[in-house]
């Protein structure tokens, strides 16, 4: 072949070299003078303020520019923290929410090109579980913001615990048939508390109900962090059924190889890193991670058990039995030695709870003065008095729980009146102590976490 050949063979390859290079410069060009985008969003509930979202931006952010061209509609205290592509949005405010909230979201890159603005709707707001009580059994509900009832379940006997998955995207609870055997069900949820169209806001959709025991148990335990995570005790009638597992937010189980037994029901920490375990040497922290389990748990001694965690702050509330077989209320604080807050004389403590912070403390006690009277006290982190209420007419229950709206700031529990023995369910107030009766006869109250994962086109 003759040289002029050759290189005549070569120009096809030095324009093809040519184009690619020239594509790839023009990519990077583009690349360079091509705006931020908003990728996703998502509900965060591990968080330390009221409410708080993840968002998600193609090219890392200047948050102080976030900040001044990010809007609220209503207005509420709020801050922009994070760097980079991953900013969270936290509200800090002590009124309530009662709608959706509006957001506009804005700010430049660090290239200084703009982020074209996003509208959206975002409703904080959790929803109420009951164990409804019918004529024909107990069936599980959801009430919508309308105030109208959703079934999540068939009608049962008897339900006879209510625990949401702290994702919002679930909710388990324990049947108990005629005989008293048991089975451990979960119903998925599908919510939408974020859109960028208002009327697309909408009460989580049903999703399947699966059920997690198929042969009955004596006995099931139920808990879920904000992982979405359900820790699930069960045993049967044959010796060594005891069965302990953790089943993630994706529903695969591992089982639990943990050292000692327990003597009650366990307690998923809030945060994921960890459970709590009532044992015959008082309450352990064990960590989750399978090669820790064995070694590395912490032992809290005494006769306590734990009434709350304090979602956004690390702290739980305790009642520790006494020498002297007085109760009192202590607040856990990570790396301190429990501090009491109440020392409870005669009393019997009958519910313990606090809000996100551990700041306050919500107490009902009851006293024997010819009868039973039941009050709830309200107190802050050093023990300090700040309201105090009777009950009367109405009471606690002996499995009473209060169940903290960090939202709404109230505290959710079923009452029994005077002149009746079928409880109702009630809204506490944290700020007075003022209770709001709902028309709702119901076994078990809880609140579900609003939750929404939205993705940006």
């Amino acid at each position: 072949m003759k040289t002029e050949d050759k290189d005549l063979l070569s120009y096809p390859l030095v324009i093809i070299l040519a184009a690619t290079s020239f594509l790839v410069a023009a990519q990077r060009q583009f690349l360079l003078v091509s705006p931020p985008k908003l990728r996703e969003i998502n509900i965060q509930q591990i968080r330390s303020g009221t409410a708080a979202l993840n968002v998600l931006f193609s090219r890392p952010m200047k948050v102080e520019s976030v900040r001044k061209h990010s809007k609220i509609h209503p207005e509420f205290p709020h801050q922009w923290l994070g760097k980079g592509k991953q900013l969270r949005l936290l509200l800090n405010s002590d009124r309530l929410i009662r709608q959706p909230l509006r957001l506009e979201i804005g700010g430049v890159d660090h290239r200084g090109i703009k982020l074209q603005q996003h509208d959206l709707w975002w409703d904080p707001r959790p929803y109420l579980l009951a164990v409804a009580l019918l004529p024909d059994g107990e069936q599980l509900q959801m009430r919508r913001f309308d105030g109208s009832w959703v079934p999540l379940s068939p009608v049962f006997s008897k339900i006879r615990q209510l625990e949401p998955l702290g994702n919002g995207r679930g909710v388990a609870f324990v049947s108990i048939d005629k005989e008293w055997r048991q089975k451990v069900w979960l119903r998925g949820l599908i919510p939408s508390s974020l859109s960028s169209i208002r009327s697309h806001l909408n009460s989580p959709r049903l999703g399947h109900l699966h059920l997690l025991t198929p042969e009955p148990q004596v006995y099931a335990l139920l808990s879920s962090n904000q992982h979405g995570e359900l820790l699930v005790q069960v045993g049967a009638d044959d010796p060594g059924s005891t069965r302990v597992w953790l089943q993630d937010e994706k529903g695969q189980k591992s089982n639990l190889d943990l050292k000692g037994t327990a003597t009650g029901q366990m307690s998923l920490i809030p945060d994921g890193s960890g459970l709590v375990m009532p044992s015959s040497n008082g309450l352990e922290l064990v960590p989750l991670l399978q090669d820790e389990i064995r070694n590395s748990s912490q032992i809290l001694p005494g006769d306590r058990n734990l009434q709350s965690f304090c979602s956004g702050s690390g702290r739980a509330v305790v009642t520790n039995v006494l020498p002297d077989f007085q109760e009192s209320i202590e607040l856990l604080i990570p790396g301190m030695a429990p501090k009491q807050l109440w020392n409870g004389d005669d009393s019997i403590v009958m519910a313990a709870s606090c809000d996100n912070q551990g700041e306050h403390i919500l107490i009902g006690l009851r006293k024997y003065e010819a009868r039973f009277i039941d009050e709830i006290i309200l107190i802050d982190s050093d023990g300090n008095t700040l309201r105090r209420r009777l009950l009367t007419p109405w009471s606690l229950r002996r499995d009473s729980r209060f169940d903290y709206d960090p939202i709404g700031d109230q505290f959710l529990i079923t009452l029994l009146h005077e002149n009746s023995n079928v409880p109702i369910t009630a809204l506490i107030r944290a700020n007075d102590l003022e209770i709001t009766i709902l028309d709702k006869e119901a076994e078990a109250v809880r609140w579900l976490p609003a939750a929404a994962d939205l993705k940006v086109p």
